[in-house]
């Protein structure tokens, strides 16, 4: 991908959309209503956050790299025959990515609806997730925090290339990929101390600034 000298990186990621079988998925936050967020966070499996209110929802969501999913129904006839109508679209699934556009991506609120899953598109939420990721070129870290290690990273490690960087003993932990930086392995070490886990992976064109740690 390359930019004008005009444009900013963020333009670009956020007009990317994907079909497939009757599913959309895009990266225009405009399409997902804030309402319908908040319910599904509301939602019993969803144990990692809850739902706030709309306007600070709203808020999270633009200021976000937003992986909306839907399910798009075929329009009826008056529908079709309408040049106004709006395609009816039902949301089902999120990603949503806090970022500075440019070279830290915070992977959370990963979500597909119960009624929808076991099509793989889990996977291929991720699969697009990680495509838009190689098309910011000075991308250094992704990241992301989990509690279920046996379930979660090995997921994350197939789709994104995440890779264990420390194991806690209570089975939370954070999944990263990207170089270290100077200084990273306090913070790290803040964390690991309270019982998480840290995995990572180096950008190819990024060399790390301190030895790899033993994975086990």
């Amino acid at each position: 991908m390359s930019w004008s000298s005009t444009d900013p990186p963020s333009r670009a990621l956020r007009q990317k959309s994907w079909t497939r079988d009757g599913f959309l998925i895009s990266t225009d936050a405009s399409l997902l209503a804030a309402s319908d967020v908040v319910a599904a966070f509301d939602r019993q499996e969803v144990y990692w956050t809850k739902g706030i209110p709309v306007p600070y929802m709203r808020e999270m969501l633009d200021n976000s790299l937003c992986f909306g999913m839907y399910a798009c129904a075929p329009a009826t006839t008056e529908e079709a025959s309408s040049s106004s109508s709006s395609p009816r679209r039902e949301f089902i699934g999120l990603a949503r990515c806090t970022t500075d556009w440019v070279s830290f991506v915070y992977l959370t609120d990963v979500w597909v609806s119960p009624a929808c899953q076991g099509r793989g598109l889990g996977r291929w939420l991720m699969a697009c997730v990680d495509e838009a990721l190689g098309e910011m070129p000075y991308l250094r870290r992704t990241m992301l925090l989990t509690a279920d290690w046996a379930r979660s990273v090995p997921f994350y490690r197939e789709m994104l290339g995440m890779e264990l960087f420390g194991r806690g003993a209570e089975g939370e932990g954070i999944a990263a990929r990207g170089a270290f930086c100077a200084g990273g392995a306090d913070v790290y070490q803040g964390v690991a101390s309270e019982r998480r886990e840290i995995a990572v992976k180096r950008a190819p064109h990024i060399q790390s600034v301190r030895p790899r740690p033993q994975i086990g």
